[in-house]
């Protein structure tokens, strides 16, 4: 009830209270210690190791503050109190590769907003997403209950679960993953992640490789009114049909790091992306 309750206050705000809001919040995480600038300042170091220490500065409070924008937005998100405005572009290129029946699968990083991504999938599509069972059962079963009204089916990432993935994909469906997520170790292996080694999960290659689907990336940027956001969808990338694992994973972190790389500021960084990636904890 806990979760609900904070979910319904925030659907009620307008953007431009939110953005006021994540704006203190981001201030607070840059200015007092803790874990979430801890990290965020380590990610951006490992992944831009020639800007200087005033442009991490900048960056690392410029991030909280988007993070703590998203969080703060899904309220709005979930429960559809106020519609939100997407300006989409490449979904042609999904559209003609379903003409093949052999199903999709999208990939994507925690860019801009991954919920507002997940809304219009659920809207357009017959989507299928994997997900890690949360450690608070209260909170999974408000985002499970949130991302059905959606209109997308989430399944756990288990072998029940990558079952009903390849189930999916065989009746023509679309599967989304979020593919940054540190994996556990077995359902891992080692790929460059801005130019630093970092366990990556195998899933996405596994789901292309044995159903011979097509793929595609897809990522959101918020723009600068509240509310906006534009969501791409990248061309077939049919170079990557037929690869080994190890060098589908490559590009299909290439891909991630393009993404990220149009708005930097926008993506979670406050993630351990490169742990159990070496002899060496960098978060230590």
């Amino acid at each position: 009830m806990f979760y609900k309750f904070i979910l319904k206050f925030l659907s009620f705000l307008p953007f431009l209270v939110l953005d006021l809001f994540a704006f203190v919040l981001g201030c607070l995480l840059y200015l007092i210690p803790n874990y979430y600038k801890s990290v965020t300042r380590v990610n951006l170091k490992i992944a831009f190791p020639d800007k200087s220490s005033k442009e991490l500065n900048s960056l690392t409070f410029d991030s909280l503050k988007e993070s703590a924008a998203s969080l703060l937005e899904t309220g709005k998100i979930w429960l559809k109190n106020e519609r939100i405005s997407l300006a989409v572009e490449g979904e042609e290129n999904v559209r003609t590769s379903l003409k093949k029946r052999k199903g999709v699968v999208i990939f994507t990083p925690h860019l801009g907003n991954i919920e507002a991504i997940i809304s219009y999938l659920g809207k357009s599509f017959d989507c299928f997403i994997p997900y890690t069972p949360s450690k608070k059962d209260s909170f999974e079963g408000v985002m499970l209950e949130a991302r059905k009204g959606l209109g997308v089916t989430m399944v756990q990432a288990n072998f029940s679960g990558i079952r009903k993935l390849y189930t999916s994909l065989k009746r023509g469906g679309v599967i989304a993953i979020a593919s940054d997520q540190v994996p556990n170790k077995k359902n891992g292996i080692i790929s460059k992640f801005f130019n630093h080694s970092a366990l990556t999960m195998t899933l996405v290659s596994s789901l292309v490789k044995k159903s011979a689907c097509p793929c595609h990336s897809v990522y959101c940027l918020k723009l600068e009114k509240g509310g906006f956001y534009r969501i791409v969808f990248s061309k077939e990338m049919d170079f990557m049909q037929g690869l080994s694992g190890k060098d589908f994973i490559n590009l299909m972190n290439t891909e991630l790091e393009k993404c990220i790389i149009s708005k930097p500021e926008q993506y979670s960084w406050e993630y351990k992306r490169y742990k159990h990636s070496g002899i060496i904890d960098p978060y230590k």
